[in-house]
């Protein structure tokens, strides 16, 4: 098989994880960019059938030894987007006697530029007010707590920290003075008053029978004679009650086709102005999706540890917090992943279409050139 682009593997995971964790009746707010790369890092350590298996959850079909170049590749060129605020960091967090084997350290600091923390994880205050000094410094302050001492599991002896934050002002801004509540319809039939932002302005745009494609772009730079930029990519259903049937239809090539077929044209947009914070405990979700070995005792993480010193890892937990805020002046998103370890042993149209987003969509956040999807989500109700 032809290795595929790691934005591709990523963004194969994307959807995987969406379907996954869309719950009836809740909003959904992830980067599964942030979480796919958290995996990575635990994945460049996994050997035999441990490594087969988290390979094909994320979709990864370069060796093992090319992986950690490619996602440091794709990093660099989503950084540098400068019109773009976006950070990414990764940590390596380790109990003062569990020991990292030579090549893993060498692999954290060559590709995934992650700082690593020696602490006593006894004091379980200290090391969880020091993870989370450096979780609140990475988000901008977004997100503030990812463990607490009461969450903490004393036989950690790794954790592995991914976080990602994302600041875009909108290419074309809404005024606020066009933005007034409308009602907003839930799929419960109910009806809920939000701030709608509105404005008439040429967009790519695309629909069909089922649903409604927009993009909202955020301010790009000119390289070498190609725009780079960041963009919101909104997939509403006609229907207001078709957000299940549209999400049952949109897959990966789905999504890529659609997104082809955006051309430029005069639309009249309304988007509901929300935030939206979220937080996941993804172990349940994970091992669903075919993540088992690696949180057994069967687990082969043999790359990760010093074996004559420690005992290889297993996965204890993978926990994803997200933000996001969307109003007339651009977006804000952030997001982090943590996973411990615990040793072993241990149409072209004639009227202007108006696009009214007044009801549940989907919404990704990607770059226009990787087409790495960072944040995906879904908005069923903008007052939760």
């Amino acid at each position: 098989m032809q290795d595929q682009s790691t934005s591709t593997s990523s963004n194969l995971f994307a959807i995987d994880l969406y379907k996954q964790l869309k719950m009836p009746n809740e909003n959904l707010f992830v980067s599964p960019f942030s979480i796919f790369t958290a995996i990575t890092m635990m994945y460049v350590g996994a050997r035999n059938e441990t490594e087969a298996e988290l390979r094909k959850i994320l979709h990864i079909t370069e060796s093992q030894r090319r992986l950690p170049n490619q996602v440091k590749a794709l990093v660099e060129k989503l950084l540098s987007i400068e019109s773009t605020e976006i950070d990414i960091a990764n940590s390596i967090w380790t109990d003062l006697n569990y020991e990292l084997s030579e090549s893993f350290l060498y692999i954290m600091d060559e590709n995934y530029n992650g700082g690593v923390f020696k602490e006593d994880f006894s004091n379980i205050d200290e090391i969880c007010n020091k993870v989370n000094i450096w979780v609140s410094e990475n988000t901008k302050k977004k997100i503030q707590e990812i463990i607490t001492p009461k969450t903490f599991d004393p036989s950690v002896k790794l954790m592995l920290l991914n976080a990602i934050y994302f600041n875009g002002i909108w290419e074309k801004t809404f005024k606020e003075e066009n933005t007034n509540e409308a009602p907003f319809y839930l799929l419960n039939g109910r009806i809920t008053p939000v701030p709608l932002m509105h404005q008439k302005d040429e967009f790519s745009y695309f629909e069909d029978d089922l649903l409604q494609v927009l993009e909202l772009e955020y301010k790009g730079i000119q390289r070498f004679g190609t725009d780079e930029h960041y963009s919101m990519i909104i997939f509403l259903p006609k229907d207001k009650e078709g957000l299940e049937s549209m999400e049952n239809k949109l897959g990966f090539d789905e999504i890529n086709t659609y997104i082809e077929k955006l051309s430029g044209q005069e639309v009249k947009i309304f988007i509901p102005r929300f935030k939206m914070e979220t937080n996941y405990n993804l172990k349940d979700d994970m091992r669903e999706m075919g993540m088992v070995k690696s949180f057994s005792r069967d687990a082969d993480f043999s790359g990760i540890a010093d074996t004559s010193k420690s005992l290889p890892p297993v996965i204890g937990e993978i926990i994803h917090k997200a933000f996001v805020e969307v109003n007339e002046e651009g977006t804000e998103a952030a997001a982090v992943t943590l996973i411990t370890g615990v040793p072993k042993g241990m149409p072209i149209q004639r009227e202007i279409p108006v696009f009214k987003a007044d009801h549940p969509f989907i919404f990704i956040i990607q770059d226009t050139q990787s087409k790495t999807i960072l944040f995906m989500g879904r908005l069923l109700n903008p007052k939760d």
